[in-house]
């Protein structure tokens, strides 16, 4: 049973050999690790001593540690290999001197950036690169292995840096809706101690100043992830005011989310669903604009993971700078994850299909209790399934019926169910009254298309978006709507809603 819970372990480590050996006694306060309450260890790391026991009770285990490149020395070489290796042999030495660690499974380590002056060297990275690289790390791993635990020793590591990888910890599991399964560890405070595992010579050269840096903007970039993961229950109630503050911060992701991802959203919370369908299209008389607006078309692009930010040695200087960061980058990854995942559900199957599509956004509406959406979409795509059982001998010969047709079979919507359901329909008498009807209408028609009130917003919410000011008409192929034509001033009605 336990073998099936997938555990990854995640630590910030920093600098091994000032380790003093304790007996460890680990505790977590969960009735599913009840067991491990009497477990005991001597050992200079409580990441492994929490490895051990988690395994022990055959967890099926995984471990990350995220380790500086400060530890090396740069006058030996590239600083962040040199701080792999040294990650690496350390690991070793401890797990010898450990008196439970058997098998530990899986362990990687990865090397971020350092801040501050060590070895006569000034590390010039930032928290920004910290949380970007182990952000893109962590978000990588959970979207790829679905983990039933995830816990993070934060015993070990300096200041910034552990204040670091636990933002990108707490980032993550929110935006992957797995914060629940998170298990924050620490030990109490150590007291220095008499035996250290690893033996070092001691980093004479010392800092005569340090700076206080400013780390607020970790818990800034929770906040903008928290509001961007919110898109998926079709929320943008907080987007507004996240735009005026990130636009000094991340033009580019503020431009997309204001002219695309604020509209679409905005359209499917308000039941506005058909304008948002992949094959949505607008006669622009010169040519057709498609899609009006639908975030899903590209959602198999390749995800625009964050840089490594390799270190540059200026021997000269005496200083280690990486590629500028910021740690704002991160939301384009984070939004990628979210749109990615939204419209794997809404476009199963790559389905160029309205009604089917229609039935996934009722499906989201239901989960999340958009009641009123839920029930006027439901019943159009029901309308629609029978208009198109009634056309279907009709549509053998064409591919497609204008809006008229749909406007008149919508008003007999109760003639249209009874003859389908008696197998007994005089098609061609309907269609010569829709001739007639078109005829009587069409200035009507045009004159309302001409500007988009109010109303015609209320009736777009209270049709799911097929409201007939705005549209002119529907393709179909082997009966199924492949795809719909509106009138150009279906942009003044999005532009009217978002407005709002």
């Amino acid at each position: 049973m336990k073998k099936s819970n997938k555990i990854l372990i995640i630590s910030s480590w920093g600098f091994p050999p000032a380790w003093f050996s304790y007996k460890y006694k680990v505790s977590i306060d969960h009735p599913l690790f009840k067991d491990i309450s009497h477990f005991e260890c001597t050992s200079c790391c409580s990441t492994l001593v929490l490895v051990s026991a988690l395994r022990k009770l055959d967890f099926d285990t995984k471990t990350i540690i995220f380790g500086l490149d400060s530890v090396a020395n740069p006058s030996n070489g590239n600083p962040r290999k040199l701080a792999k290796d040294l990650y690496t042999s350390w690991l070793k030495v401890l797990v010898t001197k450990c008196s439970c660690c058997g098998d530990l499974g899986p362990i990687e380590i990865e090397v971020l950036p350092g801040i501050g002056k060590f070895y006569g060297w000034s590390f010039k990275g930032s928290v920004d690169h910290l949380f970007n690289m182990a952000f893109n790390k962590l978000v990588t791993e959970l979207n790829s292995t679905k983990y039933n635990w995830i816990f993070l020793d934060i015993t070990h590591g300096i200041n910034f840096q552990t204040i670091a990888i636990l933002h990108a910890v707490v980032a993550s599991v929110v935006l992957l809706d797995v914060e629940r399964r998170l298990i924050v560890m620490n030990s109490e405070p150590a007291q220095g101690g008499e035996v250290k595992c690893i033996r070092y010579t001691k980093n004479k050269t010392l800092p005569k100043e340090l700076s206080i840096i400013d780390v607020s903007r970790l818990q800034r970039v929770v906040y903008f992830i928290r509001l961007l993961r919110a898109l998926k229950t079709l929320d943008t109630s907080g987007i507004g005011l996240a735009l005026k503050e990130l636009k000094h911060l991340n033009k580019e992701l503020v431009k997309y989310l204001k002219n695309n991802i604020i509209p679409f959203f905005k359209l499917l919370r308000n039941g506005i669903v058909a304008v948002t369908f992949a094959s949505a299209c607008i006669d622009m008389e010169d040519k057709m604009r498609c899609p009006i607006i639908n975030i899903c078309i590209d959602k198999r692009s390749n995800m625009n993971l964050l840089p490594n930010y390799n270190p540059v040695v200026d021997v000269k200087k005496k200083t280690i700078e990486y590629p500028k960061a910021s740690i704002y980058e991160s939301l384009n990854l984070a939004l990628y994850i979210i749109l990615n995942r939204f419209c794997e559900e809404i476009m199963k199957d790559d389905d160029q299909d309205l009604i089917k599509y229609m039935k996934n956004i009722t499906n989201k509406y239901k989960k999340y209790d958009y009641t009123y959406a839920e029930l006027i979409t439901k019943e159009s795509y029901r309308q629609l399934e029978l208009i198109m059982k009634y056309l279907e001998p009709y549509l053998k010969y064409e591919n497609g019926f204008t809006v008229y047709t749909y406007r008149l079979l919508l008003t007999k919507i109760h003639d249209v169910r009874k003859a389908i359901e008696s197998k007994h329909r005089n098609l061609n008498v309907n269609l010569k009254y829709v001739r007639n009807i078109v005829k009587s209408q069409l200035r009507e028609m045009n004159e309302i298309n001409k500007n988009i009130q109010e109303i015609h917003l209320r009736d777009s919410i209270a049709h799911a978006g097929l409201e007939y000011a705005i549209l002119k008409e529907f393709i179909t192929k082997a009966n199924t709507i492949k795809g719909i034509v509106y009138n150009k001033n279906v942009l003044s009605l999005v532009k009217k809603l978002v407005e709002i």
